[in-house]
């Protein structure tokens, strides 16, 4: 039978101490003091460190709470207290020299994302979300379909979110992380920002390896800066809400770019590349990008070998010559320029959500695919 050791003298008397410093902080929180550290000196600060933490690491996190405008330190450490160390999020983060690198594929994403129950998940969430995905399409001039690509993408419409508590990955992350540790300490502070704006129970809210939140997975900054209350009961809950996270799925692509009334993409049939010659081909290439930016006007597009094409859809030929536009490759494995498209601004925006070609041609094939039931399941090209 396995005993239950007994904590030292010195570990009682540094839990002893982490106790009174938290307590003496949430006392003063409690008078309203916007930062603990004003009343304590950074050692006895320190001193709230889990022991898992490295004491410098511990530090610099601590130097950065005392230099957030508006964060309450008192109420972040108390927020803070017990921490559990995330070992396996810090693993999934940091994968060994050696793991094996999984190419790129869009067909190989395209099989995962868009399986028969996704896409019958999909129908079923836009049947009974309509009016508020009509809303927010109305008001944002975001297609619904290519909110529900995001979503489906993300969390299967909601259904999973992540099991990975928040507050302790973020902090592992932060404290631990060989990689990005830097980014997940300006998380963690987000996190605990949010959670003092707006009563989120630190304690309880899981998400991703990487500290992502909710239906629509955004890291605690996006959700501060993005987040809107789109079901107006004045609160904005992107956990259990999806008409939050459609409103909130549709700012952030307003914010980063999203036009009204702007197609997203074209796909370049591989038929006609491959009747391409030589020149025309090498005429393309000067049109392709490799950012998340279109460095092009859709006039280039037009004078190029694809230009006739392009104005065999109604819609391209009602766009201003002025649209950015570019093309992108989308890999596969053993071809790189396997899948060419014409991308436009909207298409760059969803890379903002992820910053992966692959990641927006899945979005938009699975929106593709919930707007119209028929379409192939794959992109031709």
């Amino acid at each position: 039978m396995q005993t239950k050791r007994q904590p030292s003298a010195q570990n009682r008397l540094q839990n002893n101490s982490r106790r009174l410093i938290l307590g003496r902080l949430g006392g003063l929180a409690g008078l309203g003091m916007a930062s603990g550290s004003l009343w304590l000196p950074k050692s006895a600060l320190a001193s709230a460190r889990p022991d898992w933490a490295p004491a410098g690491a511990w530090q610099a996190l601590l130097n950065q709470m005392i230099a957030t405008k508006g964060l309450s330190v008192s109420g972040a450490l108390a927020g803070l207290e017990s921490l559990q160390r995330q070992d396996r999020a810090i693993a999934l983060v940091n994968p060994p020299p050696d793991a094996p690198i999984i190419p790129r594929s869009l067909n190989r994403v395209l099989g995962k994302n868009l399986d028969a129950r996704t896409l019958a998940d999909g129908r079923a969430f836009m049947a009974n979300h309509r009016s508020i995905l009509d809303q927010a399409q109305a008001k944002f001039g975001v297609p619904a379909s290519v909110i529900c690509g995001i979503l489906g993408v993300e969390t299967r419409f909601g259904r999973i979110q992540g099991s990975f508590p928040a507050r302790d990955t973020l902090a592992s992350l932060a404290l631990l992380s060989p990689r990005r540790s830097e980014f997940f300490a300006k998380e963690l502070i987000e996190l605990l920002l949010l959670a003092q704006e707006t009563q989120l129970d630190l304690r309880a809210i899981q998400g991703s390896f990487a500290g992502a939140l909710g239906m629509p997975q955004f890291m605690p900054s996006s959700w501060r800066q993005y987040a809107v209350d789109f079901d107006d009961d004045r609160r904005v809950d992107l956990i259990k809400s999806p008409a939050d996270a459609v409103g909130s799925v549709a700012n952030f692509l307003v914010q980063h770019g999203w036009r009204r009334d702007w197609p997203t993409h074209l796909i370049v049939p591989s038929d006609i590349r491959q009747a391409l010659k030589v020149r025309q081909r090498a005429a393309l290439d000067q049109l392709v990008v490799t950012r998340l930016t279109a460095d092009h006007q859709l006039s280039d597009l037009r004078k190029s070998p694809l230009g006739a094409w392009i104005d065999e859809s109604e819609l391209w030929r009602q766009q201003p010559a002025t649209m950015p536009a570019s093309l992108v490759h989308l890999p596969e494995p053993d071809a790189p320029d396997a899948h060419l498209w014409l991308a436009t601004p909207n298409f760059f925006a969803i890379t903002h959500y992820n910053r992966s070609y692959v990641y927006a041609g899945s979005v938009l094939s699975l929106a593709a695919a919930l707007e119209n039931p028929g379409s192939p399941p794959l992109p031709r090209g």
